[in-house]
């Protein structure tokens, strides 16, 4: 009978240390205790967070990106800009030789009225006589 309560309290024994490993285990588990599930769902929330930043920060990049567009549109080239310059080259060179025509011009038309004035000293006084 001795062997039979023996074996009874070995059974008992390891069934309770089972029990008081399967308790303690429980609440080693982070999950049991709730703190698991809170940290889980603080870090969905800074994801969250994060996903709206990124949100907010492709924005900024798309309109960075559209300005870009924007000012490459419009900037010039440097082929552009060679273009323009011969271009207002040429119009001076035509402008130097307008003026110069300009001046001759004017010379001519001095002479001219001097010339004018010549002939009506002359003319004027002889046909009031």
């Amino acid at each position: 009978m001795t062997s039979q309560w023996l074996e009874f309290a070995i059974i008992a024994f390891i069934i309770g240390s089972i029990g008081v490993f399967v308790w303690r285990g429980g609440a080693a588990n982070p999950e049991g205790t709730g703190s698991l599930g809170r940290k889980v769902t603080r870090l969905d929330g800074d994801v969250g967070g994060l996903r709206g930043e990124v949100r907010g920060l492709r924005g900024d990049f798309d309109d960075v990106e559209r300005r870009l567009g924007e000012i490459e549109r419009l900037s010039a080239k440097s082929s552009d800009i060679e273009r323009v310059e011969k271009r207002l080259k040429a119009h001076g060179e035509k402008i130097d030789g307008m003026a110069e025509t300009v001046a001759g011009m004017k010379a001519a038309s001095e002479l001219r009225g001097q010339q004018l004035d010549l002939i009506y000293q002359a003319i004027v006084p002889k046909g009031m006589k």
